[in-house]
């Protein structure tokens, strides 16, 4: 049956597999938690004008194509994915907020690149922490630096943490880093 088109949010937890995953053009939030991995995404899937939170925390090969066409996506977070990199068609999303892509079972090991271009590099929070074998190389601090509307970025746990070079310590060439005006009072809140 379809969904109601009152609801505005909607919470799945599904101890087996989805069969099919509900679609309504009403909704703004949609939270997806399964063990099993996710069927197809329906082509109706852009149809989702009005989504501004997407949760995700069920294994995933890829991300998936259609998510990548939603146009009012402001929050995207998954865990649990086994994601190790966002697809280069994120770029495109304008909207995007706030991204949070924590571990344990994401499997980051570098900054997603497609972040510091395009629609995307509008990132005010970007949460990583817990995906253990993130580097943060010279690539990954350019991508970082990038971000200039950054207010919150969490490498917690981060087991390899930043590749100290030459200059310093990790610390020092994280702080260089992201010493941009926009982050200044963050940074020095955060050591």
């Amino acid at each position: 049956p379809p969904l109601a088109p009152t609801l505005t949010a909607l919470e799945l937890s599904a101890g087996r597999e989805l069969r099919a995953l509900p679609m309504s053009p009403s909704l703004r939030r949609l939270a997806v938690i399964c063990r099993e991995p996710l069927p197809q995404w329906p082509e109706g899937t852009s149809a989702m004008v009005q989504l501004t939170g997407l949760y995700l925390s069920c294994p995933l090969e890829e991300f998936p194509a259609p998510l990548t066409s939603l146009p009012a996506v402001e929050v995207l977070q998954t865990g649990g994915t086994g994601l190790i990199d966002l697809p280069q068609q994120l770029a495109f999303v304008g909207s995007l907020r706030q991204l949070a892509m924590r571990g344990p079972y994401n499997h980051l090991s570098r900054v997603p690149a497609v972040l510091g271009g395009g629609a995307a590099s509008r990132l005010e929070h970007l949460d990583l922490r817990e995906n253990y074998d993130l580097v943060v190389d010279d690539e990954g601090l350019a991508v970082l630096q990038s971000l200039t509307a950054l207010t919150y970025l969490s490498l917690l746990r981060a087991r390899q943490g930043v590749k100290p070079d030459d200059a310093g310590t990790d610390l020092e060439v994280l702080r260089r880093a992201l010493e941009a005006p926009p982050m200044s009072k963050f940074i020095r809140h955060l050591l």
